[in-house]
């Protein structure tokens, strides 16, 4: 398959493409035509998309291609809607809201913590108030995480 590209290129290439040597990927900030397996790195992102349209992509759109290989990070969870990739059994989100890391379960189409009820660790510039022993908190300031050992921040 051709896969459309954002920059001029040489013969020699073309020639590669069109006998399936090489896969062409727009690298740019803006979306590409939409063309059926189209690939697209999302400067802007740091992201790899491929268009889908048809044949088990419903609905047709740009589906991020490596979505299990990293934990997505925000207030809510990945929707599948806009640039977001549906969730998949396996997916991870870590959640800002709580401070914690969840996992996605497709036979329930849920998203469970990974450790309830254990509290995940602080991220501030300033120490923050442990409530016990085995706190965690990541200063930034310092880059270093610590641990409280009961009466000082200690690094870990």
């Amino acid at each position: 398959m051709l896969l459309t590209i954002s920059q001029t290129v040489n013969s020699k290439l073309i020639q590669q493409l069109i006998s399936g040597g090489v896969v062409a990927v727009n690298v740019q900030g803006s979306e590409p035509p939409k063309i059926n397996g189209t690939l697209w790195y999302d400067t802007n992102q740091g992201r790899l998309f491929v268009y889908g349209s048809g044949a088990g992509a419903d609905p047709a759109g740009w589906y991020q291609t490596n979505a299990e290989a990293l934990a997505l990070k925000g207030a809510y969870p990945p929707s599948g809607a806009g640039l977001d990739s549906p969730a998949r059994d396996g997916s991870l989100w870590y959640n800002t809201s709580i401070g914690s890391l969840l996992i996605y379960d497709a036979s329930t189409s849920g998203w469970y913590e990974t450790a309830p009820g254990v509290k995940g660790a602080e991220y501030s510039t300033g120490a923050p108030i442990p409530e016990k022993e085995g706190d965690l908190w990541y200063s930034e300031t310092e880059s270093t995480l610590k641990i409280w050992n009961g009466s000082t921040w200690e690094s870990v």
